[in-house]
């Protein structure tokens, strides 16, 4: 939590504690939770606004925000790789003589196991088993990461003054706010593009961030992304070339996992310099849910393209037309986001001179806060004595 005193910033473990906290809930969230989808995958993404906020409570210095911001973006990386091997092995070991059974344009079934044709009782079985596995492990890592939780020692936060100003007048005001805005566009182009080797650009990203600034490092990444994206339309046909294609994108792929909510830390103490008082949950609540939208308007495209590509659901064969319609998606529409991105980081008003200039306002303006708390406590003290 922030703190007043300026030899009490946080320490590498406690940042490193804090992007722990993202193992457990991405490596949940997006592989062992597969069994309860529709329940836990709701519920878990419901919560995410609690850490999106936690990080402008962390430290009043940005340097500190931005170092745990980089920690919590590696950390659920590492998160969704973990969970995938555990997912694959689960599937492997438990559900896979159903993995190669699919039904051939002529109505007939194709299985790899020729004695299989449809669900039997030992299949059942090994699903079940399968589910229970799964929730075991899950349960286990949920264990771990309550009791990293609870017995970490809770740093006091700085107490603000409580205002009484409306939810509508508080978007309002975040909505009409031109950086506001901004880094609101920039997150929806950004998560819209699709993560291992996205875990090695995530320090050369923040080393490059903290020497040139965000808005260069980002403009040159941008325009580094958009050949590749460009190039998984035209990529060979072997697994090598995509996989080589795809570890490059990964790569650079690390800015977009970071820069938005960095930048979001600049918005908000921009705002906050300006009104006076913190929007921080609304700012984070309208671009979490602004993402939330955005998946699912994805999910719904790539539907659509396959719909329209004519993809035959359980069939041996797809024809060629399903391929092309699921190139041009995961090429064209990233590729239009990643120039929208350009358009709107010309447009981005927060330089790296007005960021220096806004957290020395701030740190002056906290200074006074602590002095004018201190002079009153001190005659609170004498009256008392008195």
């Amino acid at each position: 939590m922030a703190t007043t005193g300026p030899t009490d910033r946080p320490s590498t473990l406690e940042k490193v504690c804090y992007g722990m906290g993202a193992l457990s809930y991405m490596t949940t969230l997006h592989v062992l939770n597969f069994y309860l989808s529709y329940f836990l995958v709701t519920v878990a993404q419901g919560v995410t606004l609690a850490h999106r906020t936690l990080v402008m409570h962390i430290s009043d210095h940005s340097s500190d925000r931005e170092s745990a911001i980089a920690f919590r973006s590696a950390s659920g990386l590492i998160g969704m790789v973990v969970g995938v091997g555990i997912e694959g092995q689960v599937v492997v070991a438990f559900g896979g003589s159903l993995s190669g059974t699919c039904v051939h344009s002529n109505g007939s079934v194709n299985s790899t196991n020729s004695n299989v044709t449809s669900s039997t009782p030992v299949q059942t079985g090994r699903q079940e088993t399968g589910y229970l596995v799964a929730a075991g492990i899950m349960c286990l890592l949920a264990l771990i990461f309550v009791t990293i939780t609870l017995t970490v020692t809770e740093r006091t936060a700085f107490q603000q003054e409580k205002t009484d100003e409306p939810l509508r007048s508080s978007l309002k005001r975040v909505m009409t706010h031109r950086p506001s805005v901004c880094a609101f566009l920039l997150s929806l182009c950004f998560f819209t593009i699709s993560h291992g080797s996205c875990v090695i650009g995530i320090p050369v990203v923040t080393g490059l961030m903290s020497k040139f600034g965000k808005t260069p490092v980002s403009v040159g990444n941008i325009l580094i992304l958009i050949p590749i994206v460009l190039g998984l339309l035209f990529v060979p046909g072997n697994l090598v070339s995509a996989l080589l294609l795809l570890a490059v994108f990964g790569m650079a792929y690390s800015l977009l996992f970071t820069v938005p909510w960095m930048m979001l830390s600049d918005v908000s103490d921009l705002l906050k310099l300006q009104t006076g008082r913190s929007y921080d949950t609304v700012l984070h609540g309208v671009i979490s849910t602004a993402q939330r939208i955005t998946g699912a308007i994805a999910f719904g495209a790539i539907s659509v393209a396959l719909e329209i590509g004519g993809y035959e659901s359980g069939g041996c064969y797809q024809p060629e037309s399903v391929g092309r319609a699921i190139r041009w998606n995961v090429t064209m529409v990233p590729m239009l986001c990643l120039v929208l991105s350009l358009a709107v980081l010309w447009q981005y008003p927060v330089t790296e001179e007005m960021r220096q200039r806004t957290k020395e306002a701030l740190k002056h303006l906290r200074k006074t806060g602590e002095e004018g708390l201190q002079q009153k406590e001190e005659t609170k003290s004498d009256d008392i004595t008195r």
